[in-house]
């Protein structure tokens, strides 16, 4: 038995490879769309009361035109890196933080005195 059909050899088989290999692609380009994340935690090393304020603006806009929340955490520079590592331990790391490194200022002296 021959499952071309009248449309120029092309079988039904190949039609629904096509269609499966399709819904794959679709699913691999996207995968954000079936992730269940609806909070985003931010670890925060400016202390003033004007970035904070700044930070938790954005937040509430991003919360209100996105649907996500996102959760603030303010901390001293000093804190960063314990935070960051016991949010790690714990299971639920933060997905964004503004990291200050401080070899930068150290790098620029080292290559000016070599």
């Amino acid at each position: 038995m021959n499952d071309k059909g009248n449309n120029g050899g092309i079988s039904r088989r190949t039609v629904l490879k096509a269609a499966g290999a399709a819904a794959a692609a679709s699913i691999i380009q996207a995968p954000f769309v079936h992730a269940a994340t609806r909070e985003l935690r931010l670890l925060n090393d400016q202390t003033t009361a004007e970035s904070i304020k700044a930070l938790k603006d954005a937040a509430a806009l991003y919360e209100k035109e996105r649907g996500i929340k996102v959760i603030v955490d303010s901390v001293p520079s000093e804190e960063l890196y314990p935070r960051i590592l016991a949010g790690i331990r714990g299971g639920k790391p933060y997905d964004l933080s503004t990291i200050i490194f401080v070899a930068h200022t150290p790098t620029v002296f080292c290559s000016c005195w070599a």
